[in-house]
């Protein structure tokens, strides 16, 4: 018992310093992020908001605001707000634990 005290208690040091940190940061964009997202979706404010929090640099496109930007969203498949494209890939909707996989593997 005393040991799985002493454990549980080394991790929640170990999550407070320097060097875990680093190595639990979440990926940065290497790649160009753009969003195409609505004022009215609260997914696309997660995301922006997500990205931000992140210092992720990304790149937002209003697809009723902006013409252009409706024709490259319906050219990526339409369908839904939020559609992101990071680098090569492509994310429909947004998922924290999915969009850090599409980062790390755009690297």
């Amino acid at each position: 018992m005393i040991s799985k005290v002493l454990a549980a208690v080394m991790m929640l040091a170990l999550s407070f310093s320097p060097a875990f940190a680093a190595t639990t940061a979440p990926a940065k964009a290497v790649q160009p992020v753009e969003i195409y997202v609505t004022d009215w979706c609260h997914y696309c404010r997660d995301a922006q908001s997500y990205m931000k929090s992140r210092g992720i640099a990304f790149t937002a496109y209003d697809i009723e605001k902006d013409s252009a930007a409706n024709r490259r969203y319906i050219e990526l498949g339409g369908g839904g707000v939020p559609i992101l494209v990071i680098g090569s890939k492509k994310m429909y909707g947004f998922s924290r634990e999915r969009f850090e996989n599409i980062l790390k593997s755009e690297h």
